[in-house]
């Protein structure tokens, strides 16, 4: 998986004019939300709304493994 999705996205997005983009999960526990929709925003902006974003809340207390 690539360190940043919307970057990749975004380049398909720009040699592409029909193919829907789609994200892994994303999860937000582990994450900036903020940060990942503004991102995520801008990606489905250039790709003319063809961004399908997928969200995750994440796993219990204790359940990242990190």
């Amino acid at each position: 998986m690539p360190s940043a999705p919307p970057v990749v996205l975004a380049h398909v997005a720009a040699l592409t004019s029909r193919i829907r983009l789609f994200t892994g999960v994303t999860v937000l526990s582990m994450l900036d939300p903020v940060r990942v929709a503004e991102d995520n925003a801008t990606v489905d902006h250039l790709s003319g709304g063809r961004l399908e974003l997928i969200v995750g809340k994440g796993a219990g207390p204790g359940g990242t493994g990190v």
